[in-house]
C-alpha cells in the first residue's frame, strides 16, 4: 500500500506526491542531537550526524510503537542515536502513523515507527542492546519483516538496502535491489516475515531451531486454512477439539487502527456485540464461542458460516460475462438477486429492531450458501442506534458524506445500512460504484445497455438507483 497507492494519499481524486499529505501532528524529539541535520523524505523526518556516509546496506533497526506512547519512544531513540551517533528516521506525522498502521496499512511496512542504520554489525548489535535496555517494558506491534532483538517488545532488525536502488521492470515498476554476497545485484526483497539474503548470517541471534511442517494448534485449534490476512490481524478456518470447525479472526497487538482504536480493541467490543445479538436473536449473527489471548494477540472465536461472498456470487452467476446469454437467463438471475436483496433487507431490519444498526453493509459481509440462503457476518462495525457513527465503512457501499467529520456527525446509522443496500443491488447488477458516485449520469447508460438484452425489473432498478446524487443524509425510512 505505501508505495502503490501512495500517489492517492494527499489527494482523492487527483495523483499527488505523498510529500503534499499533511503529515497532522508532527512527530519531533523534544532534544534532537546537537548539529545534526534534519530532513524529509516521503513519510518519513531523519536525521543525520554531520560528515556520516552510509554504506549500501546493513542491519537495520526498527522500533515500533503503539500510538499513545509515540512521542515518549522517539524521545528514547534519539538520545540513544544522538551518543552513539546512528543516523535514524522516524514517521513525519499522526497522519502517517495512522496510515501505516491501518486496518488496511502495508503488512511489511507497518509497525516501524523509527529506522536506525547503523554503520557496521558492532554498531548495530550495540545499539540494540542500548534500546532493549532503554526501551524495557514497552510495547509496539510485531514488525513482521523483522526479527525481535532479546527479550524487547518494540526493538528488531533486518538485513536490507541502506540507500535506495532500483531495477526498472518492464512494465514501469521500480523493484527494490541490493548486493548479494558475491557482489551481484539481487532483489531487497521485504516479505511478512524475516528474510535473510543467500549467505548472510544473523550475528545477533543463536541458530534458529529446526521447524517442520507440523499443523499449527494452540489454545484447542488446529488452524486448517488462512482465509484472509490483514494488517490488523488475520481470519482462519480451524477445528476445535470435537472435530468442530470454527472461524478464528486475529487482532495484533498495537496495529490495525481505526482512529484511535486499535485492533484488539475493536474485537473485545465486536465479541460483546455478538455476545448480546446471539441472546437476543440467534443465528441473526455468528454464534460467538470465545474470546482468548496468546502471545501478543487477541482471537475470537465463532460458528464457521459456511458460503462464499455476495462478490464470489456475483462474479459466478452473473450472464454478463457470457456473451451468449439469453433474456430468460437474465430474468432468472435478476430473481436470484431480488431474493438475495430480500434477505439481506430483512436481517437488517431485524438488527434494527434490536436498536443495532450493521453500518458496514458490503460485499464481504454477505455470505451466500449452496441454495442462495444469506448469512451477515463480520460485525466489527455494528453499533447501537443511539451512538455516534464509527469510522468503519467500505468505499463504495457507504455515503459519500462520510469522508468528512460534519457528514459522519449528522449521517443517521439506518440511513447508511439503506445505502449500503441500494449498494448491493448496484454490485449485483453491474459494479460501478466509483464512476456512478462521481457521474450518476452513467447508470442510465448501464441500464440502456442492459435493456438492449433484458432490462431489469424495475423494483430492482429502483433499488440501484434509490440515492444516485443523493446529497445530505435523509432520515429512516
Amino acid at each position: 500500500m505505501l508505495h502503490d497507492a501512495a500517489f492517492l494519499f494527499a489527494d482523492p481524486d487527483y495523483f499527488q506526491p505523498v510529500e503534499r499529505t499533511d503529515p497532522g501532528r508532527r512527530y519531533a524529539p523534544a532534544a534532537p542531537p546537537a548539529g545534526w541535520t534534519r530532513g524529509e523524505s516521503g513519510v518519513w523526518t531523519y536525521w543525520m550526524p554531520p560528515r556520516v556516509e552510509l554504506p549500501e546496506q546493513g542491519w537495520k533497526v526498527h522500533v515500533s510503537s503503539s500510538l499513545d506512547n509515540a512521542a515518549l519512544v522517539l524521545d528514547l531513540v534519539s538520545g540513544v542515536c544522538g551518543e552513539l551517533g546512528v543516523p535514524f528516521k522516524h514517521l513525519a506525522g499522526r497522519t502517517f502513523f495512522g496510515w501505516l498502521h491501518s486496518k488496511h496499512g502495508s503488512r511489511v511496512q507497518s509497525g516501524k515507527f523509527c529506522a536506525l542504520y547503523p554503520p557496521t554489525p558492532q554498531a548495530a548489535h550495540e545499539v540494540l542492546v542500548r534500546l532493549e535496555r532503554s526501551l524495557a517494558g514497552i510495547a509496539g506491534p510485531y514488525v513482521l519483516t523483522d526479527r525481535r532483538f532479546g527479550a524487547s517488545q518494540c526493538v528488531s532488525y533486518r538485513f536490507g538496502a541502506f540507500r535506495p536502488s532500483y531495477r526498472l521492470q518492464a512494465d514501469g515498476s521500480k523493484l527494490p535491489t541490493m548486493r548479494g554476497v558475491d557482489g551481484t545485484e539481487i532483489p531487497d526483497e521485504r516479505r511478512p516475515e524475516f528474510f535473510l539474503p543467500a549467505g548472510v548470517v544473523d550475528p545477533f541471534a543463536p541458530p534458529p531451531e529446526p521447524v517442520g511442517e507440523s499443523e499449527v494448534s494452540f489454545h484447542g485449534y488446529t488452524f486448517e486454512a488462512v482465509l484472509r490476512h490483514s494488517n490488523a490481524g488475520g481470519a482462519y478456518r480451524a477445528r476445535d477439539l470435537a472435530g468442530n470447525a470454527r472461524f478464528v479472526k486475529e487482532a495484533r497487538g498495537h496495529n490495525g487502527y481505526v482512529g484511535v482504536q486499535d485492533a484488539r480493541q475493536r474485537l473485545e467490543q465486536e465479541y460483546l456485540t455478538l455476545r448480546a445479538l446471539h441472546a437476543a436473536a440467534p443465528g441473526l449473527a455468528p454464534r460467538p464461542v470465545e474470546l482468548f489471548t496468546e502471545w501478543e494477540n487477541t482471537y475470537l472465536v465463532t460458528e464457521f458460516v459456511p458460503g462464499r461472498t455476495l462478490t464470489s456470487w456475483m462474479v459466478a452467476s452473473t450472464p454478463l460475462i457470457h456473451a451468449s446469454a439469453d433474456a430468460a437467463t437474465f430474468d432468472g438471475y435478476y430473481q436470484r438477486c431480488r431474493r438475495i436483496l430480500e434477505q439481506v433487507t430483512e436481517q437488517i431490519a431485524a438488527l434494527h429492531r434490536l436498536g443495532y444498526a450493521f453500518v458496514d453493509i458490503s460485499p464481504g459481509n454477505v455470505l451466500i450458501d449452496d441454495d442462495d440462503t444469506v448469512r451477515l457476518i463480520d460485525v466489527e462495525a455494528v453499533q447501537r442506534l443511539d451512538h455516534p457513527l464509527g469510522l468503519l465503512s467500505t468505499p463504495g457501499f457507504a455515503p459519500p458524506e462520510l469522508r468528512t467529520a460534519a457528514g459522519r456527525a449528522q449521517a443517521d446509522p439506518r440511513y447508511v445500512d439503506a445505502y449500503g443496500l441500494a449498494a448491493l443491488a448496484q454490485l449485483l447488477i453491474f459494479p460501478m460504484h466509483e464512476v456512478a458516485e462521481r457521474s450518476p449520469e452513467s447508470l442510465d447508460h448501464l441500464h440502456a445497455d442492459l435493456a438492449e438484452v433484458a432490462a431489469p425489473p424495475k423494483p430492482l432498478w429502483d433499488q440501484v438507483v434509490r440515492y444516485r446524487g443523493a446529497v445530505g443524509t435523509p432520515g429512516p425510512s
